[in-house]
């Protein structure tokens, strides 16, 4: 089976470049315990991040037996002034089950109680945000392999004066599936919006899928389009849930 792929954010939120390991050997103690079997896989477990820079470890689960698994594992993290290592820890965690004698289990979504829409953007008369998208998140529920489904958001610009470019950037991890946003990239007038369409292709009945795609939205000084005065990122959740029919 392949297995399961998820995203795990890692953000310097700090005013200092720092460097993280992760200390996969507990992951090697971990799968040598379960049957010398490789549970879980970690990517990208060493890097740098600059102030405000972030990056992802890409976990993966392929369960070999019925049987809950859990592992926490240690993030080490310094600075390049000193040799003093703080700690943090991150938890995998994940159900196996038998396709021929079981369902698949049914897991949560952790933005189960979260607003699927933006919130109301004026208050008390005041302009809160000058852009916002139409939906916090795309939900394509069950695919089969090879199926394609699409959804429609709305990306706006509030904004009076300014007009600004945005481009939707899909992470190279995130999917065997293919995940299309169209158009991916453009330039808004003041006072405008657009409508996207978002097309997923699923790979795979197997495959399953719950992150964040990015739009960056650069503005622009008026009457200047080359000048970009700031940017800042939105972001829009998307869902996707293995279906398996038969083995």
């Amino acid at each position: 089976m392949m297995p399961l792929v998820c995203p795990l954010e890692i953000k310097n939120v700090g005013g200092i470049k720092l460097r993280y390991n992760v200390l996969e050997e507990e992951i090697k103690k971990y799968n040598m315990m379960n049957d010398d079997f490789p549970v879980f896989k970690l990517e990208n477990v060493e890097g740098s991040l600059s102030p405000g820079e972030t990056s992802y470890i890409i976990a993966s689960f392929r369960p070999l037996t019925i049987k809950h698994y859990s592992v926490r594992i240690p993030i080490l993290y310094t600075d390049n002034q000193s040799n003093n290592h703080q700690e943090d820890f991150i938890v995998l965690s994940g159900y196996g089950y038998n396709p021929r004698v079981a369902q698949v289990p049914e897991v949560k979504s952790k933005y189960e109680n979260m607003p699927k829409t933006m919130v109301y953007n004026n208050f008390e008369g005041n302009l809160v945000q000058k852009c916002g998208l139409s939906l916090e998140e795309l939900d394509f529920g069950l695919m089969d392999s090879s199926k394609t489904s699409s959804q429609i958001f709305i990306l706006y610009n509030y904004s009076m004066n300014d007009q600004f470019n945005y481009e939707f950037f899909i992470p190279g991890f995130n999917l065997t599936d293919e995940l299309i946003f169209e158009p991916a990239k453009g330039k808004l007038e003041p006072n405008s919006h657009v409508v996207i369409k978002a097309k997923l292709t699923a790979s795979s009945s197997l495959s399953s899928y719950c992150g964040e795609i990015e739009c960056i939205v650069s503005w622009l000084v008026q009457g200047d389009s080359k000048n970009i005065s700031s940017k800042e990122n939105l972001y829009i959740r998307v869902n996707k849930k293995a279906k398996l029919k038969e083995v």
